[in-house]
């Protein structure tokens, strides 16, 4: 959804795996159909699953690819499923690390945050804005995106790195939320984004949810039709 045109459109964004190799981050980007880059936007997460050092190294190569197929255009990068308490042996936050390695590539990197981040973490993201003055991009989960304060919120978070909701791009994040009554779901969500300043403000916005199976494993028989109901409530809205 692109705030400034209003055409309630989702924005599109794609993710790969911090552990993916590098034939697997060439195809993704060479694969791609040059008119797609234009309108497209990597989203990357470090999964701070085993080796840490795995992890980083795997967004590392990342940015090589970044720099190398997408020039000199943005991705997002997310440390939300690291550990708290990981750090460097230097001490230096993981975020903080990877940013400025991506620099060394570079790497136009935006920094991802989200409300329920700990302090460690916004000191690492306000660093980042500080040094690299590209904003940052906010995710939302649904009870934030329906929240009747959360201009307030994203103002209270924002005012300590210098930015107003102009400077981000707002990820809302529903999930896999229950989509029935469909319509229902669609009229509280435009309700909601309507009436926040924050989402009239923000340079971009990106509606994002699932309706993919948790698990394959109640499905019967080897094939199986899924409903994309995600993708009729972006119609929807």
């Amino acid at each position: 959804m692109n705030a400034n045109d209003r055409s309630w459109a989702p924005s599109c964004g794609f993710g790969f795996p911090a552990a993916t190799g590098r034939f697997q981050y060439e195809r993704s980007f060479t694969s791609r159909p040059r008119n797609v880059v234009g309108w497209s936007t990597p989203a990357e997460s470090v999964l701070g699953r085993g080796d840490p050092r795995a992890d980083i190294r795997g967004a590392l190569t990342l940015a090589e690819q970044l720099h190398k197929h997408w020039d000199w255009r943005p991705a997002l990068l997310d440390g939300a499923q690291l550990k708290s308490a990981t750090r460097m042996r230097d001490g230096t936050h993981p975020m903080v690390y990877l940013f400025g390695a991506a620099r060394a590539h570079h790497g136009r990197l935006i920094p991802v945050t989200g409300f329920a981040r700990d302090l460690d973490y916004q000191a690492a993201v306000a660093a980042i804005v500080a040094t690299d003055r590209r904003g940052l991009a906010l995710r939302c989960a649904l009870d934030d995106t329906l929240d009747a304060d959360l201009d307030t919120r994203v103002a209270e978070l924002l005012a300590p790195m210098g930015l107003a909701a102009d400077g981000i791009d707002l990820l809302l994040d529903l999930g896999s939320p229950a989509f029935e009554p469909q319509d229902m779901l669609i009229d509280i969500l435009v309700a909601a984004l309507t009436a926040s300043a924050t989402v009239r403000a923000a340079r971009s916005v990106t509606l994002i949810a699932t309706s993919f199976p948790e698990t394959l494993s109640t499905l019967d028989g080897p094939i199986h039709v899924v409903q994309r109901s995600e993708w009729l409530l972006y119609k929807g809205c």
